[in-house]
């Protein structure tokens, strides 16, 4: 819930309870709701988003939410830092702590000189959920049609995640006669995210509005899928 504006965007997440026995490692961060261009050298803004998504084909709901800052380095490059927050509303058998708190460092850059249309993101982060302490990392290339009124765009990213210790999760439902016990292991995924950023008349402000899939895979080759929709902002300061 870049988990990375969606989530939240989501983010990438663990598993929900549901019928089949998996955890996925979580990614770090809320989705990436920002436009391609970095911000100026020298230029600093504070922002946030909250979203709202659904995982796999139960259908399962997540709430969350982020905290970003963001400074431009130079003309080429821009720093991030945030933190975020997933929760599964979905009750479970075992009252399994439902939330996914992750913190994420990245930076943003414009893939040509003087280009604002192509940037590139990557990241590390870390993280804890009822699943244990985890580390992630993410690589994505982002373009779109920069311009001072209404920017859309689109970004692919890969995403791997590492569980530092790795805990057994019941997730089981409340309806269910028998715990469904599973441990996060390694996980990869692939995410994709189309968006738009409104920019607030001369104040360089920003509003953002972002729709993301991610696609999760483990090393056992099961598989999960997270949708979510956020809703951003940033302003300078």
């Amino acid at each position: 819930m870049r988990t990375h504006a969606l989530a939240l965007v989501l983010l990438g997440l663990g598993t929900a309870s549901g019928c089949a026995n998996q955890a996925f490692s979580p990614t770090a961060g809320f989705l990436p709701t920002e436009e391609p261009r970095p911000l100026p050298e020298g230029r600093r803004t504070l922002g946030g988003g909250l979203g709202l998504g659904d995982i796999g084909l139960d259908a399962a709901e997540l709430v969350g939410g982020q905290i970003r800052y963001r400074e431009g380095l130079s003309d080429m490059l821009e720093l991030q830092a945030e933190g975020a927050v997933a929760v599964i509303t979905e009750a479970s058998r075992a009252d399994t702590f439902p939330a996914i708190i992750s913190a994420r460092v990245g930076l943003k850059g414009r893939l040509v000189p003087g280009f604002d249309h192509v940037g590139w993101t990557a990241g590390l982060g870390v993280g804890g959920s009822a699943g244990g302490l985890f580390a992630a990392s993410d690589l994505g290339l982002q373009v779109g049609w920069v311009n001072r009124y209404v920017t859309p765009w689109f970004q692919v990213s890969g995403v791997v995640s590492v569980p530092v210790t790795s805990e057994d999760v019941d997730l089981a439902r409340p309806e269910d006669d028998a715990p469904n016990v599973d441990h996060p292991v390694t996980t990869f995924g692939v995410r994709l995210a189309v968006g738009i950023t409104t920019h607030i008349g001369d104040s360089d402000a920003e509003l953002h509005l972002a729709l993301g899939n991610l696609r999760l895979w483990d090393v056992h080759g099961e598989d999960e899928s997270v949708v979510a929709l956020t809703v951003g902002f940033d302003v300078p300061f």
